[in-house]
C-alpha cells in the first residue's frame, strides 16, 4: 500500500477518551503444522476461528475450545472472501479451475459438520465471491449480472446481515438494490476497494485508492471521512469500524497495526503495533478480533468497550 505517516493517528488513539475498545487479552493461535501458513481468519459464532493460505487454497477451521483443527475444503480458490453462516452451519465459498489457462469459478454451498457439498453456480467466467444477505439469501454477480443462487435455513440469522449485495465494478462501486445495479463514484477518483454495505444498511464503508477510508450513504453522498484506513471492516452493531494501517516501501511491508475506531466519535483505538497485524475481522458479537500477522501467525484480541 502507498506510504503514509500513521504516527498521527497512533497519537490520536491515545489521546482521545470515550467509546475506547481495550484489549483484555492478546493470543496467538497454535496452529500446529500450519505454522506461517495462516491467513485472512474469519471467527464464527460458534466459536471458531476459520483461516486460510495466503494464495486462497483451502478452507481450515480451529476450534478455541477444542484447540482442534479441521480441514474444511482444500478447493483452488476457495480461501477467497468466503462467507459463513451466522450459525456456523453453513460455508459458501468460490471454487476456481483454470482451463486453457482460462479461470472458471463454481460457487459452493457447504453443509457442516458432514460436509456435504451443493454446487450453485458451476463452471462460469468472471464469478464474483457470494456473499450471504439478510433473511439468509445467497446472492453473486456473473458477468456482472446479478444473480440470486440459494438461500440459507439458519437457526438464528442475524439482523445485521447485509440486505444489499455490493462489489467493485471496473474500479467503480457497484450497489445492487433489489437486484438494480446502481455504480457509484463518490469522489470521482474511480479506483476503489474494500465495499460493504453496513449492519442497518444505510451507508456505505469503502477505500478510494489514494485518498482514504470513506463512509457514505447509499447514494455516494460522504458522511465520514476516515483518513487512511486500510481493509475496513464494519463491527456488527455499526458503531465502529476495524481496519489496519500499513506502510511498505514499494516492494517490502515496513510495518502494519490494526485499530478500531468509534464511528461518530471517531476515538480511535490501538489493538495490535508491533506484530505487523493485517486483515481484521470482529467476530458476530464484536466481542473478539481475528488478525493475521505478514509471517503468516493469526491472532485473537479480546476486546471490551467502555460504552455503546
Amino acid at each position: 500500500m502507498k506510504k503514509f505517516s500513521f504516527v498521527f493517528l497512533a497519537l490520536f488513539s491515545l489521546t482521545v477518551f470515550g467509546q475506547k475498545a481495550k484489549v483484555e487479552k492478546l493470543e496467538k493461535l497454535n496452529l500446529t503444522n500450519f505454522e506461517n501458513q495462516a491467513y485472512y481468519p474469519v471467527l464464527s459464532s460458534d466459536g471458531k476461528v476459520y483461516f486460510t493460505k495466503s494464495n486462497y487454497q483451502g478452507i481450515y477451521s480451529y476450534d478455541l475450545k477444542t484447540k482442534k483443527i479441521d480441514i474444511i475444503t482444500e478447493d483452488l480458490g476457495s480461501g477467497y472472501e468466503f462467507q459463513i453462516s451466522s450459525d456456523g452451519k453453513t460455508i459458501i465459498y468460490r471454487k476456481d479451475e483454470f482451463i486453457n489457462n482460462l479461470k472458471y469459478s463454481s460457487v459452493i454451498k457447504l453443509e457442516l459438520p458432514k460436509k456435504i457439498k451443493q454446487t450453485l453456480v458451476e463452471n462460469n467466467r468472471f464469478v464474483s465471491p457470494a456473499k450471504i444477505l439478510s433473511g439468509g439469501e445467497i446472492a453473486t454477480t456473473v458477468q456482472s449480472s446479478y444473480k440470486r443462487i440459494g438461500t440459507i435455513k439458519a437457526t438464528n440469522l442475524q439482523i445485521n446481515l447485509p440486505k444489499y449485495y455490493v462489489e467493485i465494478e471496473n474500479q467503480l462501486i457497484a450497489l445492487y438494490v433489489d437486484g438494480t445495479k446502481k455504480l457509484l463514484d463518490p469522489l470521482r477518483v474511480k479506483n476503489y476497494i474494500w465495499p460493504s454495505v453496513s449492519p442497518d444498511n444505510k451507508m456505505l464503508l469503502f477505500v478510494a485508492v489514494g485518498e482514504g477510508a470513506f463512509v457514505s450513504d447509499l447514494n455516494g453522498k460522504i458522511l465520514h471521512r476516515l483518513g487512511y484506513a486500510n481493509a475496513p471492516i464494519w463491527s456488527p452493531d455499526g458503531k465502529y469500524i476495524a481496519y489496519m494501517i500499513d506502510e511498505d516501501d514499494g516492494h517490502k511491508l515496513l510495518r502494519s497495526s490494526v485499530y478500531v475506531m468509534h464511528l461518530e466519535t471517531k476515538t480511535v483505538s490501538l489493538i495490535a503495533k508491533d506484530l505487523k497485524g493485517m486483515y481484521p475481522k470482529l467476530s458476530p458479537d464484536g466481542k473478539m478480533l481475528a488478525f493475521n500477522t505478514e509471517d503468516g501467525n493469526i491472532y485473537i484480541a479480546y476486546l471490551k468497550y467502555d460504552s455503546k
